[in-house]
């Protein structure tokens, strides 16, 4: 059985919920709790390898990127290095209609955000992830 979060709502400033594994109610606070329904969005991930396609998505953000009135180069080695990482890890740099479900892979990387602005102590840059996420829920 999959776990879950079910019955989830705000006591005050703390959230409670029951498991849906073991049944049991738990009361935690509000940023412990996102971090646990996050953990379990990213678990239920279940996207196939990426497939060879054609086109190369990461040149048309760059490009994209550095075409706007102002742009910073930190940020564009940035881009040049996740697209180099992506062809050394799956051979071919990220490429659409390759097998995946792009708003899904859109949506668990912007959840490992979440955690990781939090890591980061950046609760600016966690609020922004969260209405984005918000956004893919309409």
């Amino acid at each position: 059985m999959s776990r879950r979060l079910v019955n989830i709502r705000r006591i005050g400033d703390r959230v409670a919920y029951v498991d849906s594994v073991t049944g049991r109610q738990h009361v935690l606070s509000r940023e412990a709790a996102r971090e646990a329904a996050l953990a379990l969005a990213v678990a239920a991930s279940s996207e196939p390898a990426p497939e060879a396609s054609s086109g190369d998505v990461w040149a048309e953000v760059i490009i994209h990127y550095v075409t706007e009135a102002e742009h910073d180069e930190t940020v564009v080695e940035w881009m040049r290095a996740r697209r180099e990482f992506g062809i050394a890890k799956y051979g071919t740099p990220l490429q659409r209609d390759n097998g995946r479900d792009p708003v899904a892979d859109l949506r668990d990387e912007l959840l490992d955000g979440c955690a990781y602005a939090l890591a980061a102590g950046n609760h600016d840059i966690l609020q922004r992830l969260f209405e984005a996420l918000e956004t893919l829920t309409n």
